[in-house]
């Protein structure tokens, strides 16, 4: 008993990120179990251990893991050998060690196959999995930052081949719509929101794309499930505010801006609130606060507004003199 709970204070102490005081829980541990001829706690502590020094001294890591499994097999325990291997790829996860955790997952999914644990399998395969898609999705993302949206659009194609996830889906959306294949990105997203329906992000950004191709009432439906999921955030009001604006609710549209402008910094915004108040009636209002956008957006930011500008105009014709005037 002693010997289980000093093992269980080097646990804590392990998760805290105290390995110096969880080195000294573990030795005592472990000199409790040989005392007692404890060849499971002895194992199980060896392999907790044998975590503190994956990041410092991952050859000795490895040595005190493959003296547990030794351990477990005297005594015939496989399940144990494939959960600790599998828990040394779930602590380089955390660690930040996605590639060095790899080849422990994807161990730790044959082994339990093998003792017919199916479900076990699965969640370390498809751990294993993930590693390489992520590294997939964080490339797409660069792509995407730079403005290489072909090269992004493959660098996120190939992480859904090996792990359909949100964030490459949404990545995928993102990248479509920034080439105006507003059709692709709107599957894209619906994908997204099939692996997770209560990510208000993503409704907001099939929403957006809606809203390009004029289809106010689906927007409004997305809209409204934004609303449902985060009611205050800066980005739900902005889609609010350019729903409204579509559909020439001026006054409406410049409160939902003024929210967003309060509350987020994105330039954008701004264009927006002017185009509002330009349909409100407030002339010198909006060009005030489209002189403002001018002086903060790069020439990149004008471009784009402008082609959103000329979308809204042709909804709304009676702001076409304003997309002329305020940029």
């Amino acid at each position: 008993g002693e010997a289980n709970t000093r093992k269980a204070i080097g646990d804590v102490q392990r998760f805290r990120d105290d390995n110096d005081a969880a080195l000294t829980s573990y030795e005592q541990a472990l000199g409790l179990f040989r005392d007692v001829g404890d060849r499971l706690g002895e194992a199980n502590t060896l392999a907790a251990q044998g975590q503190l020094f994956l990041i410092d001294n991952p050859e000795r890591a490895d040595a005190m893991l493959e003296q547990a499994i030794a351990d477990f097999q005297q005594i015939g325990d496989s399940y144990s050998i494939a959960a600790q291997i599998g828990n040394y790829g779930l602590a380089l996860l955390r660690l930040q060690q996605a590639e060095r955790a790899q080849p422990y997952l994807t161990r730790a999914a044959e082994l339990f196959d093998q003792i017919g644990l199916d479900d076990y399998a699965a969640r370390h395969r498809q751990s294993a999995a993930a590693i390489p898609a992520l590294r997939y999705w964080a490339s797409g993302n660069d792509f995407y930052k730079e403005k290489k949206y072909d090269n992004a659009i493959a660098e996120f194609r190939r992480s859904l081949d090996l792990l359909p996830n949100t964030e490459a889906w949404n990545g995928l959306g993102n990248a479509l719509e920034s080439l105006e294949r507003f059709d692709e990105a709107i599957e894209a997203y619906s994908r997204a929101i099939e692996l997770d329906s209560d990510a208000a992000y993503l409704y907001r950004n099939r929403a957006n794309v809606l809203l390009n191709l004029n289809r106010l009432a689906d927007a409004e439906h997305d809209i409204a499930r934004a609303v449902e999921l985060e009611p205050d955030s800066a980005y739900t009001h902005a889609r609010q505010a350019e729903l409204a604006l579509r559909r020439g609710e001026f006054a409406e549209a410049v409160s939902h801006y003024e929210y967003t402008v309060a509350h987020d910094e994105n330039v954008d915004w701004k264009f927006g609130l002017a185009l509002a108040k330009f349909g409100a009636g407030d002339l010198a209002g909006a060009k005030a606060i489209s002189a403002e956008a001018n002086a903060q957006a790069d020439e990149d930011e004008k471009k784009e507004i402008r082609k959103w500008f000329e979308r809204v105009a042709k909804t709304r014709p009676e702001l076409a003199d304003a997309v002329r005037a305020l940029l």
